[in-house]
């Protein structure tokens, strides 16, 4: 059987690299989408390293997220190159597509079978709404790490655009800085939104903010709260009552969680 150990997650890590690069393109624009996908799943693996050891999980358990981390998005390099997007709705479900990629994965092929289907469970659960109460103890909890770690890097990746004041990659339609109502009475029920709820970039970005809710380890809601991100994310939104309560409402659920 084949160790999971830091080795391992290297020469995972070289074909990684080595099948991105069998991705790239001269459009710019397919590029630019390439490359956002290959480092987003860098930081998600490492930060998923970050949550393991906060946890105090075994060696063996935080190289096996990490490499969770580093393959969740593996089928979103075919995704756009095939269908100029990343909305599963209008190519297919990426989750479901990178779980079968992983029998490419040339480093993995001497893994055992309980830790292959591990692997695979928690690539495709990462991007469903609900994980399957079905799921072993470990499937559980790589599934619930990933999640987070995936979130919490695209929360990060949305805030460097406002901080930057760069221009987002998705297109929103008119009226962009306006919020939904069905989406902030949601949030005021603690009820995750859907991508598919989502009209304008406020509503995106009220989107992220309602992702504290799906977070599930105490070091995942403290990274959160650390880097300011929240912050961000209100100020870029329309001021409001609504608004305010939504985000009070939230910093109260974090203090409760972080005791």
């Amino acid at each position: 059987m084949l160790p999971v150990t830091e080795p391992l997650f290297q020469q995972t890590l070289a074909w990684y690299f080595s099948y991105a690069k069998s991705y790239f393109s001269d459009d710019a624009n397919c590029q630019e989408h390439i490359l956002l996908k290959q480092k987003h799943s860098l930081r998600v693996a490492a930060l998923i390293g970050v949550l393991a050891r906060e946890l105090g999980l075994s060696d063996e358990e935080r190289v096996l997220a990490k490499l969770i981390g580093l393959l969740h998005d593996i089928a979103r390099f075919e995704q756009y190159t095939r269908y100029q997007s990343f909305h599963d709705k209008v190519s297919f479900d990426h989750g479901e597509v990178g779980a079968k990629l992983l029998c490419e994965v040339g480093p993995l092929q001497g893994l055992d079978n309980d830790l292959r289907e591990i692997l695979s469970c928690a690539i495709l659960h990462h991007n469903k709404i609900d994980i399957p109460t079905t799921l072993s103890k470990r499937e559980t909890l790589h599934t619930r790490l990933v999640r987070d770690a995936d979130k919490l890097d695209i929360i990060y990746l949305t805030c460097s655009y406002l901080k930057n004041g760069s221009r987002f990659p998705t297109v929103f339609p008119a009226g962009a800085g306006q919020v939904s109502p069905e989406i902030v009475h949601a949030l005021a029920r603690r009820q995750l939104v859907e991508y598919g709820m989502v009209r304008s970039l406020g509503d995106f970005h009220l989107l992220k903010a309602g992702w504290v809710y799906d977070l599930n380890f105490t070091p995942s809601l403290d990274i959160l709260h650390r880097r300011g991100h929240l912050s961000l994310l209100k100020a870029a939104l329309p001021a409001s009552t609504e608004i305010e309560e939504i985000f009070n409402q939230i910093q109260h659920y974090i203090q409760e969680r972080l005791g």
